[in-house]
C-alpha cells in the first residue's frame, strides 16, 4: 500500500492490479499533445476512487474527495501520475 501525506493525514492507495491496469491502459489510446495528457489525467482521476482509502481520512465518498480542492487537488494529481507511470510500465512490457 502506498501513501501520501496530506493536511488531513496519510492517504493510502494502491496501484491498479493487472486487470485494472489494462482497463486504465484502454484509456490511453494516443498521447501526442499536452491536451491528450490532461484528458488522460482527467480520466484516471475520475476512475481511481476504488484505489484510494479515503474513508480513513473522514470522507464518505470519492465524490467528496473530488470536491475538496484545497486539500486534495495536488494529492490526486500525484496519485494519478503514479498510476499513469505504472500503466506506461505495463505498456512497455506488453510490447
Amino acid at each position: 500500500m502506498n501513501e501520501i501525506i496530506t493536511s488531513k493525514g496519510a492517504l493510502k492507495y494502491r496501484l491498479p492490479n493487472i486487470a485494472e491496469g489494462y482497463d486504465y491502459l484502454c484509456l490511453i489510446d494516443e498521447v501526442s499533445t499536452a491536451k491528450d495528457i490532461f484528458r488522460i489525467k482527467h480520466l484516471i482521476i475520475n476512475k481511481m476512487g476504488p484505489l484510494i482509502r479515503y474513508k480513513e481520512l473522514g470522507y464518505s465518498s470519492y465524490e467528496e474527495v473530488l470536491e475538496d480542492k484545497e486539500n486534495m487537488r495536488n494529492v490526486l494529481s500525484e496519485i494519478s501520475d503514479n498510476i499513469f507511470n505504472d500503466i506506461l510500465e505495463l505498456l512497455a512490457k506488453k510490447n
